[in-house]
Order: C-alpha cells, then structure tokens, then sequence
C-alpha cells in the first residue's frame, strides 16, 4: 500500500490485523472515517476485502469490490468515484447477525 502516512496509521491504529497478511480490518464506522481520511489526502481507494471478526478471530466473508479505471476517466474523477464505491459497498454490505463485519481498504495514491 502506497499511501499517505496518516491513512496507514489510522488502518493501523484502528484495524484489525489479518493474520498472513500486511493489511488491517476496519469496523463500518472506522472504515467510513478512513474514506473521509482518503479524501482529505487524495487517497484513491482501489478496492477491499470484506471479514468476519467471530469470537475474536477473523475469517474471510469471501467478498471484495474493485475500483478500475475507466478508459475516458481523468484521475480526478476516477479517485472521487473510488470513494464513492468504496463507501456504497460498505454501507449496503449485508450484516451478519452472528458476527461483525470488517473492511480491508486498498488506497493508493494516483495509481502508484
């Protein structure tokens, strides 16, 4: 992940770790704030992973969503509609009664 220090950090801080992986789980709430995050920073979110955190261990969803740049798209319009994507699965990701639901976001900084 090449991204701003401050949006790794708050992953970091936040997230949970994923066992085998560099990559940190947010909570609904957390991964939000981290889309505000990306936008104050100009992080495109190219896409994420979805968990379950059941009894204090976390297991894939076997769920993720990808951002790809459209042909025509200028990277302006391209990094606000990763945010836009990004904050749409979130939200309407359906909810697991038995367990809570965590995200791994993908943010980049123009592409890189």
């Amino acid at each position: 992940m090449n991204v701003d220090n401050s949006f790794e950090e708050f992953c970091k801080n936040r997230g949970y770790a994923v066992f085998g992986t560099n990559e940190f789980a947010l909570k609904i709430d957390d991964a939000i704030a981290a889309i505000a995050l990306a936008k104050e920073s100009n992080i495109q979110i190219l896409g994420g992973d979805v968990y379950y955190l059941k009894s204090g261990d976390i297991e894939s969803a076997y769920a993720n969503w990808s951002s790809e740049r459209r042909q025509s798209e200028d990277e302006t319009t391209y990094t606000q509609r990763t945010w836009k994507e990004a904050e749409e699965y979130i939200v309407k990701f359906p909810k697991n009664s038995n367990s809570e639901t965590l995200f791994v976001l993908v943010g980049s900084v123009n592409g890189h």
